[in-house]
């Protein structure tokens, strides 16, 4: 699956926005206790892949305080730098997640906040070959936000072929475009 260039938020700006990104995000609540909820669910020895993992902070810096290996991939070179110092513990590589291939399948897969900027197109598939990572009878992670929490009008156009709908909102000082999915 060739790496496609996502026109909204590129490897250069996440390059450029680094830690401002962890100090945004990086201790949500809701998030914290998502983790901690998820990791209740694996064994304490479980190897886990930490997709998009940004600065390492909070999935990676979690599952490895929890005693369990992490592994995280991200495209961008000063994430996979900052991951590296914020999480010693854990081994961190600069790919795609669509070159991505690993060696072997993991206990628990998280990809919290890393598919925002993605049409159906592109997610149904890559969610596909993200779950073939996955051990039989592991665990699938998923953090993303859906179209339910958002007004219609604030919606730009009509669903896509996969129920994906854009929202303009402002992304670390930056106007973007999140793509969002119905729970259903």
């Amino acid at each position: 699956m060739a790496t496609p260039a996502p026109a909204l938020v590129t490897t250069t700006f996440f390059d450029q926005i680094g830690i401002k990104y962890e100090q945004a995000f990086g201790h949500d609540p809701g998030l914290l206790n998502f983790i901690t909820r998820a990791l209740s669910l694996i064994p304490a020895h479980a190897s886990v892949l930490d997709v998009g993992c940004g600065t390492g902070k909070p999935v990676a810096a979690t599952v490895s305080r929890s005693g369990r290996k992490v592994h995280g991939i991200d495209v961008s070179s000063t994430m996979v730098a900052l991951s590296r110092q914020q999480v010693p513990d854990g081994t961190f590589e600069e790919i795609s997640m669509f070159e991505f291939s690993p060696p072997a399948q993991y206990d628990a897969v998280f990809t919290i906040f890393c598919l925002f900027n993605m049409g159906g197109d592109l997610v149904g598939p890559l969610m596909k070959k993200i779950n073939s990572w996955v051990v039989p009878g592991g665990y699938l992670f998923i953090g993303t936000m859906v179209a339910d929490d958002f007004a219609e009008g604030d919606m730009l156009d009509e669903e896509d072929a996969y129920g994906g709908r854009h929202v303009p909102t402002r992304f670390m000082g930056n106007n973007a475009s999140t793509l969002v999915y119905s729970r259903e």
